[in-house]
């Protein structure tokens, strides 16, 4: 996982992004899931980061926009969701 900071919006409970892999990595406040989206360029990071409307940049900018991989914790295992197809098993990023 990628070290996120907790922010203040309605939908999203912190955000963080890894430059080397270029993921932008997300919880949402609602489910507690954490959603990563693939190959998302350092000016979009950047601008997200400083943006002062986060929950609207995210809905207009990011969800739908990039690979998403979403890791939500069910009874003792953990489940890979990519693109909506959900796995029990890992799944390697490259």
């Amino acid at each position: 996982m990628i070290q996120r900071k907790q922010i203040t919006s309605s939908i999203l409970a912190s955000i963080g992004y890894d430059f080397v892999s270029k993921t932008l990595e997300i919880e949402l406040k609602k489910n507690r899931k954490v959603r990563q989206y693939l190959n998302f360029p350092l000016d979009a990071w950047q601008e997200f980061e400083h943006t002062d409307f986060k929950d609207q940049y995210f809905l207009e900018h990011i969800k739908h926009h990039y690979d998403e991989l979403c890791f939500a914790l069910k009874p003792s295992k953990y489940v890979f969701i990519l693109n909506g197809e959900w796995s029990m098993t890992p799944i390697e990023i490259l």
